[in-house]
């Protein structure tokens, strides 16, 4: 059962992320999404797979460090396409999985928005960053 919701997740994954013509943010938005459709297709299989019932152990390990492994090099490609350091490539794709699997749990259980209000959220917090939301007058 969770070597076919990895490999479902991943293919959903891929997918997005083959998708090279898009801009930047629109691509990091169709990946989130990617992630965010398959738990919520298969919310209780998700639900079982990582609890703590259900952990993978090492393959958990396995396929979140395969899933960053893929991600970093898409945004490796894109950080030298423009010159920069594509160093932070592997921290950011770690960072991101990490995001977007625990907003998945909090979302998956209370759904009190959309999946495209999240996945607006996510992409919000992670392309414009926290620096983006403006200081409240004081």
């Amino acid at each position: 059962m969770a070597e076919r919701f990895a490999a479902a997740l991943l293919a959903s994954i891929e997918a997005a992320l083959a998708e090279a013509d898009l801009e930047p943010r629109d691509l990091l938005a169709r990946t989130i999404d990617a992630y965010l459709r398959v738990v919520e297709d298969d919310a209780n299989v998700y639900r079982y797979i990582f609890s703590e019932a259900g952990g993978l152990g090492s393959e958990q390990k396995g396929f979140v460090q395969a899933l960053a492994g893929r991600i970093a090099i898409v945004i490796g490609e894109r950080l030298r396409q423009v010159g920069a350091d594509s160093g932070p490539a592997e921290p950011w794709a770690f960072a991101l999985i990490g995001m977007a699997h625990f907003a998945g749990d909090w979302w998956i259980d209370r759904r009190t928005l959309s999946r495209e209000r999240l996945v607006d959220y996510l992409v919000l917090l992670s392309w414009d960053g926290l620096a983006s939301v403006a200081d409240p007058p004081r």
